[in-house]
């Protein structure tokens, strides 16, 4: 399967011209909760040679597989987003690799670091914890995937929130992975955790007793967790300088 996906990236980049540089898995696959039904989520980057921005027809800075959920951006726009402080931007960097010029990413990745915003990046970890919050609190019972789906958003709001937690303490891009998350920031959630993690994957049978005590307790410790991550003392903002972004921009289209 995700040969496919990476064969189809490379196809759908040739089509446009343009020249794969990072592609990774993102979502639940990337964080280490998947169900064998779930998706996969696959994001990449990319850029143009030189001479495709000097020409009449505007190099596409977004490319998608609409049969798939595969999306591509251009590295202009990556970087704006890295500068911008999407923590989406800075997990793509971090997440499960499937390909990779490892040249041009091990620099890339210096430069996302060199713009990582921690008081950006925890309030945009918040704010999808409360979508997370906002979609359990509509689950419909008689759904027959409702369990399903409290387990999958109980462990999303725990990793954007401990996900926030590291940025915290730390300054620095968080661990992808939700059990390493964890181990760093809240070992004592752990057991829980991979319960959780194991049940949702099919290796494990839970009692419907248990399966709830798990969830209550990693959505207490959730929400104990983010109203202290709202009150931290957050390392500064780097001073913004677009000009090694650019740069780099440059350098990279001048190679391929």
């Amino acid at each position: 399967m995700v040969e496919q996906y990476l064969s189809n990236v490379h196809q759908v980049a040739e089509q446009h011209g343009a020249v794969p540089l990072l592609v990774c898995l993102c979502g639940s696959r990337a964080f280490g909760y998947a169900a064998p039904h779930s998706d996969y989520d696959v994001r990449f980057v990319y850029a143009y040679p030189l001479s495709r921005y000097f020409t009449l027809t505007p190099a596409p800075q977004e490319l998608r597989l609409r049969e798939a959920d595969v999306v591509g951006y251009e590295l202009g726009k990556f970087l704006a987003m890295c500068a911008g402080n999407g923590w989406n931007a800075h997990e793509i960097l971090h997440s499960p690799v499937l390909y990779e010029r490892a040249d041009v990413v091990a620099e890339l990745r210096g430069l996302a670091a060199s713009v990582f915003s921690p008081p950006e990046i925890v309030a945009a970890l918040l704010s999808g914890v409360k979508t997370y919050q906002r979609r359990m609190a509509h689950i419909d019972g008689a759904d027959s995937d409702a369990t399903d789906k409290r387990v999958k958003w109980t462990l999303g709001c725990l990793h954007h929130v401990m996900a926030a937690r590291y940025v915290a303490e730390h300054g620095e891009a968080y661990p992808i992975p939700i059990a390493e998350l964890a181990s760093a920031v809240l070992p004592h959630i752990l057991p829980q955790v991979e319960r959780l993690v194991a049940w949702r994957a099919g290796q494990l049978v839970l009692s419907n007793e248990l399966l709830a005590h798990c969830i209550v307790a990693v959505q207490q410790v959730s929400a104990e967790l983010s109203d202290s991550v709202q009150h931290a003392v957050l390392p500064p903002a780097p001073v913004a300088d677009a000009a090694p972004l650019e740069s780099f921009y440059l350098k990279v289209a001048k190679m391929l």
